[in-house]
């Protein structure tokens, strides 16, 4: 998918950009619901980015069913899709989505959809998620048929309440995780597990705790520390380090074969 959407880049987007971005540039892409077939005003939501979400709009090009605008640091395209998603993610996420519980029955009548993407280097990924967290915020708030959001590359849905007060209460250094992240939690017996979905996107594996005796409403609020420490910082993390989270725990560092996730590869084992 993230293939179609960087083509798509290439046919609207001034070539001049490319020329001035990452060789192999970073995408950040994302999925406005839509309960009725029926194109958005590009007009009316452009206009409102800049004074409540603080995106500006240059070089903005509107042309059929599609938006292009270059802000500082990225470009962003809105492309509207006169069909829905398919069912069988949204019914995947819908599953595993404990943040929106409701969300299958309440996205299930969705007729067409909003693509969000945004472009830029690599090395600003953290920004350039706040930008995608700040136009999405900006999209939904205009647009009342829009139930929430689908995050395709974590499998995250996120009802529009929920991600409008989150991306609102972001400001301008903020790591709004549960917008980006999917963290897992399970309870297995008196043992409490989690893992990360998503933290690949800012160029870490995986999180896990295995098995761990911490209560399980703690177990998610040390996997949430770890995950926001490491996106927040530069050095990655080896096997045997200890490092210490910002309120001053110290957590042990295991690099090894991936337990929950099913992808196979190394994941970062917390304890």
């Amino acid at each position: 998918m993230r293939f179609i959407f960087f083509l798509a880049f290439i046919a609207c987007v001034n070539s001049s950009f490319f020329a001035q971005t990452a060789a192999d540039p970073k995408i950040i892409s994302g999925i406005i619901l839509l309960n009725e077939k029926s194109a958005p005003d590009f007009k009316k939501i452009l206009a409102d980015l800049p004074g409540n979400w603080y995106v500006s709009t240059d070089s903005l090009n509107i042309s059929g069913k599609t938006a292009v605008f270059s802000t500082p640091g990225a470009t962003v395209m809105l492309a509207y899709l006169d069909y829905a998603v398919n069912p069988d993610e949204i019914h995947i996420a819908s599953g595993i989505s404990w943040l929106w519980k409701t969300a299958e029955a309440e996205t299930k009548n969705h007729k067409a959809q909003l693509i969000i993407s945004v472009l830029g280097s690599p090395a600003k990924t953290v920004e350039l998620y706040r930008i995608f967290t700040r136009v999405a915020g900006g999209v939904m708030s205009v647009l009342p048929d829009a139930p929430g959001i689908y995050m395709n590359s974590q499998y995250l849905i996120i009802s529009k309440g929920y991600y409008l007060e989150a991306a609102r209460n972001m400001g301008r250094d903020g790591f709004p995780l549960y917008l980006w992240t999917y963290f897992g939690i399970l309870q297995q017996g008196t043992k409490s597990s989690g893992y990360t979905y998503g933290l690949s996107e800012f160029g870490w594996p995986e999180m896990e705790i295995v098995e761990s005796t911490l209560a399980l409403q703690d177990s998610h609020a040390l996997l949430y520390a770890a995950a926001q420490k490491a996106i927040s910082g530069t050095e990655k993390w080896t096997t045997g380090q200890q490092v210490e989270l910002d309120e001053g725990r110290k957590i042990k560092v295991t690099v090894s074969p991936a337990k929950y996730i099913g992808e196979g590869g190394p994941t970062i084992k917390i304890e």
